[in-house]
């Protein structure tokens, strides 16, 4: 994921703190959430690939490197 830093309002940073703390997340959590709800509202229409859309979730888990191809790997699904 990348870095965004950004100024706020003494008020929101104060908000943003007691919504954290109340929730038990992460101040980058509930603004990643609230990106996510703003540009969902506005319909953004996304373009690229599926990789594109989906890069930074490649390679985010460890799995073997036959996971794919390998229908040994199948065993015991859709029975």
């Amino acid at each position: 994921m990348d870095i965004l830093t950004l100024k706020v309002p003494e008020i929101i940073k104060t908000q943003l703190n007691n919504l954290a703390k109340k929730q038990g997340l992460s101040k980058s959590d509930i603004v990643r959430k609230a990106l996510v709800e703003y540009f969902s509202k506005d319909k953004v229409l996304l373009s690229g690939s599926f990789f594109d859309l989906a890069e930074d979730l490649a390679g985010s888990i460890k799995a073997p490197s036959d996971l794919s191809t390998s229908k040994s790997h199948l065993e015991g699904y859709g029975s």
